[in-house]
């Protein structure tokens, strides 16, 4: 009996060694393949960082996650991108001041340097790229927020198709207590057909609708004007596009009433805006793009003098997950801070 006791005692002590070699002493560095202990946030070997974080929004993930529960991001498709690019390192994108912010998986070419040629990303205001027309709903990625400073907040609603349907502004740690709601509605081609703006700050509140004038062009059928009517279907404002003789993008020019007030510049290879000119057609912003055409820095001008300078720090797919504007004047900062979720999982979220 005391050899049955003794046998079991001892058995009972290899299984605790196993499963504490098990926990502890088996888990092994993905970069050098060293082992490490268990709570190790970085590899005693190489200095690579053991934790498993979501390259588009920086949320931690367990193994087998298909996809970021933060954001939507398909952790497939990051270890695809992993396998392609071991040998890669990760890129810097230099700061206005000098600091480095490094983007994420190392996806990005950008090397901190200042392209002369370059541009910036499509906002809400221009029109969509070739590149961004074509992307399959996967591969589109919706801005859900914004916030500058730890001040304010933007939020954002949208419908099937990726056309923003809601804007928010709200306070920073009370985003139930809306200030200002912005609300588009759409067409069945997708074109924008009417807003309504309200502001709960002054009580205040103002509607219209959206009209489109199209052109043929080589390469299909594409908006030649949007026109904006106020409430009482007077109009209020208009975008005329430029196109050339391919049916590329070139320009963008926006009218207040009749007068011109600012016009754009656009690659037309590219589909990516290089400048902004003022009502006087002075320069007012450049952009600049790396090599995978995503926009990395922005430089503003106040009467055609250089006034303020925007750095973005990228994720994985060109996203600016954070931009550091700095006042030149001023030498004062304000910092946004954005989040990405790919319409793919926003549809799933939303029932779409």
């Amino acid at each position: 009996m005391k050899k049955i006791v003794l046998c079991l005692i001892l058995a009972s002590y290899l299984l605790s060694a196993v499963s504490c070699a098990f926990l502890f002493g088996n888990a092994k560095c993905p970069s050098c393949d060293a082992k490490f202990d268990k709570g190790d946030a970085f590899c005693k070997e190489c200095g690579a960082s053991l934790e498993q974080k979501c390259p588009s929004c920086d949320k931690e993930y367990k193994d087998g996650d298909a996809f970021c529960s933060n954001c939507g991001y398909s952790l497939d498709k990051k270890d695809k991108n992993d396998d392609e690019n071991d040998d890669e390192g990760k890129n810097d994108i230099e700061d206005i001041d000098g600091e480095k912010n490094n983007a994420v998986n190392g996806t990005l070419s950008t090397d901190g340097q200042t392209s002369d040629n370059g541009s910036s990303p499509s906002t809400s205001d221009q029109a969509q790229t070739p590149a961004e027309q074509e992307k399959h709903p996967s591969e589109i990625w919706l801005l859900m927020k914004s916030t500058v400073n730890e001040n304010s907040v933007m939020k954002y609603e949208y419908d099937y198709d990726g056309n923003q349907t809601v804007c928010e502004f709200v306070p920073y740690g009370d985003e139930n207590t809306v200030l200002i709601r912005w609300t588009y509605t759409y067409g069945i081609d997708g074109n924008l057909k009417a807003y309504k703006t309200e502001n709960y700050m002054y009580g205040s509140s103002s509607a219209g609708t959206y009209g489109i004038k199209t052109v043929e062009t080589p390469k299909g059928t594409k908006v030649f004007e949007e026109i904006t009517y106020d409430n009482t279907g007077k109009e209020s404002s208009k975008k005329v596009f430029v196109y050339n003789d391919q049916g590329d993008l070139v320009e963008i020019k926006k009218y207040s009433g009749s007068v011109l007030s600012s016009r754009s510049e656009y690659d037309a290879e590219t589909g990516n805006v290089l400048k902004d000119f003022d009502e006087n057609n002075k320069l007012s912003r450049e952009y600049f793009y790396n090599e995978n055409g995503y926009c990395y820095e922005e430089k503003g001008y106040e009467d055609g003098v250089y006034a303020y300078h925007q750095a973005h720090t990228l994720d994985s797919h060109g996203n600016p997950i954070r931009s550091v504007n700095t006042n030149l004047s001023t030498n004062s900062k304000t910092e946004t801070v954005n989040v990405y979720k790919s319409l793919e999982r926003y549809r799933i979220e939303n029932g779409h």
